[in-house]
């Protein structure tokens, strides 16, 4: 019997006090996980980190699981017997036994998708990307394994199913929806119920007819927004009606899951990534069918995927089809656009597609897709240019794919300066920010007056002076384009002024340290304080109506001005001071400020947060 143990301790069953988890994971309410050596004491957990010791409520606790190493490992293993299960299954001629070794094998694999899929529903982000790709390939070996089994044969029949619960209600503000995933059994609450006429043995029941899925797609208007695939479904039904009806439909099992995440999902809407959307819609698609190539073409063409799309008409075209000549132009459109923001490293298998595509077309095509063509010869010729940048910009990838984040700057910063105002030195511009920072993340880097407007001023009671003004002199930048100038007038009785940020994820439990690069002309006999508030507050929580003295409910941290010239300031969380009654955990903001109200005239640039790394 396969017994799951990647979850190790459900709410209502905890482990005997002082018993240790070793290297497991907590799943909190809110989403987020932390890892390490987990212990239950009293009504809380205590997790050994390589940070240090926390302690967790069992009330913000979800679940504790097994790392995703050892969910990718279990599933392995179910993989790997399941394997040796179809092997054996070819070397037996009895249809029946055979039947019976690969239904075995693929409730393995069911089994081994389960895991994954519950792994990558945990462990989010690019680091654990390759879950992914493990439950592609189980989808795949599930089908093809089930393809196997002998016509006419059957697997032992399975149990009957126990009457379904009633689905507990959704807590309020809980999103409905959520990834469109392929797991191998459906909850119970979203069973599509039997029809209410059973067939007689004289009438037998007839087969379910197959859409294909880009179809319902398409029916249902998917669209692209970020990334994500909204489904447009009639807003006046109850949201599991919706899923039921969604289920009736003969796929391959479908069920949408709950996200975890903060995204808003309305009555009648529900999420599903585009890239599962695209993986079964290539499942579902017959390469002999010249129209549902070109209906898939267009789908892959709305959701930005312009290249697959052109190679999808290609493959249409060859099997007989008439060009589509609305959704050829947006194809085409849709790759000149995407080239110009991110340009391929390989351009001429997909020009040749372009080439054969304009040659099927004739002289007499429509002027919409004509201009079309000549849009993406454009960028054809345009990425002969840059194919040494295209080469170089690789480079830096792989030098950053093998942690040598120097390198992988150097080259990077080389190419946006050798190729100034192409779309190969945005993507550099924007690789870059993507690498490690010692400093941790950018929080603001004051490069631009958009970047100050995210900063909410606060004048001095009386005004006076106040300024924050953008500057890009050479010599007032420290990292990046541009800096900021603040200026605060001296009041030696009321508040002189403040600037604020709003922090949404400032997360306490990875959060480690702070950094800004400040630059004074001169000694002042001033101070700067640097102080953490609750966010979304309307009014600076002053003491007093006058801000007369320092700021209340903070954690803060003050500096003496009494250096001259550039200088970072860098401190751990732990060397902040609580004022007032605030925890870490209400940190929603911070705040710059001069509380001896003696006036300041600094430079600002570079404020960053060091994180330690999401689980």
């Amino acid at each position: 019997m396969y017994i799951a143990t990647r979850i190790l301790a459900p709410l209502a069953a905890i482990a005997p006090v002082g018993a240790p988890l070793v290297a497991d994971v907590l799943v909190l309410k809110d989403g987020k996980t932390i890892e390490g050596e987990v212990a239950p004491k009293d009504g809380a957990y205590e997790v050994k980190t390589k940070f240090g010791t926390l302690s967790v409520d069992k009330a913000d606790v979800v679940k504790i699981v097994a790392g995703p190493d050892a969910m990718a490992a279990e599933a392995g293993t179910l993989r790997a017997t399941a394997r040796s299960m179809i092997d054996a299954a070819a070397s037996v001629s009895d249809p029946a036994l055979q039947s019976r070794k690969l239904g075995a094998a693929v409730e393995i694999l069911e089994k081994a998708l389960e895991i994954v899929t519950e792994a990558r529903a945990i462990f989010k982000g690019d680091a654990h990307a390759h879950l992914d790709k493990t439950a592609a390939e189980l989808m795949r070996e599930i089908r093809e394994t089930r393809d196997r089994i002998p016509a006419g044969s059957s697997s032992p029949a399975a149990p009957p199913p126990h009457a379904p619960k009633p689905p507990a209600p959704t807590p309020a503000g809980e999103p409905l929806g959520g990834d469109l995933l392929l797991p191998p059994t459906l909850p119970a609450s979203l069973r599509v119920p039997p029809g209410e006429r059973a067939p007689t043995a004289e009438e037998p029941e007839a087969p379910q007819p197959r859409r294909p899925l880009w179809a319902f797609l398409h029916e249902h208007k998917a669209a692209l927004i970020g990334k994500t695939l909204k489904l447009r479904l009639d807003d006046n039904r109850e949201p599991v009606v919706a899923i039921r009806d969604i289920l009736r439909e003969p796929y391959d099992r479908i069920a949408f899951l709950p996200s975890g995440g903060d995204e808003e999902v309305r009555v009648g809407a529900h999420h599903l990534t585009a890239g599962c959307a695209l993986e079964l819609a290539r499942l579902a698609l017959d390469e002999k069918d010249p129209a549902q190539l070109l209906a898939v073409a267009g789908f892959h063409a709305r959701l930005g995927a312009p290249e697959t799309a052109l190679a999808l008409y290609a493959k249409a075209c060859e099997a007989g089809a008439p060009p589509a000549a609305d959704e050829l132009a947006a194809a085409l459109k849709a790759f000149a656009e995407a080239c110009a923001s991110s340009p391929p490293a390989e351009y001429s298998a997909t020009m040749a597609r372009v080439e054969a595509l304009r040659a099927k077309t004739g002289t007499d095509a429509p002027p919409d897709l004509a201009a079309a063509f000549d849009a993406a010869a454009a960028v054809f010729k345009d990425a002969e240019r840059l194919k040494p940048a295209i080469r170089k910009l690789a480079e830096a990838r792989l030098a950053a794919e093998r942690k040598r984040y120097p390198d992988a700057l150097a080259i990077a910063q080389q190419v946006a300066k050798q190729f100034p105002d192409t779309p190969i030195a945005r993507e550099a511009e924007a690789f870059i920010d993507t690498l490690p920072h010692p400093d941790g993340r950018l929080i603001c880097g004051f490069d631009s007056p958009a970047e100050l407007r995210r900063w909410t001023q606060h004048p001095g009671y009386y005004g006076g002076a106040f300024q924050f003004i953008p500057t890009t002199d050479e010599r007032e930048v420290r990292e990046g384009k541009g800096a900021a100038k603040l200026v605060l007038g001296k009041d030696p009785r009321y508040s002189n002024g403040a600037l604020s940020i709003e922090l949404p994820d400032f997360d306490p439990l990875r959060a480690r340290a702070i950094s800004l690069w400040i630059f004074q002309p001169q000694i002042s006999s001033s101070r700067l304080e640097l102080a953490f508030i609750r966010g979304k507050q309307q009014r600076l929580p002053w003491p007093d109506s006058y801000g007369a003295s320092e700021l209340g409910d903070c954690l803060y941290r003050a500096v003496p001005m009494n250096v001259a010239g550039w200088r970072q300031l860098r401190f751990s969380l732990n060397e902040f001071q609580v004022r007032g009654r605030i925890t870490w955990r209400e940190v929603g903001a911070l705040v710059l400020y001069e509380p001896s109200r003696k006036g300041i005239d600094i430079i600002l640039d570079s404020l960053r947060l060091l994180e330690t790394d999401k689980k």
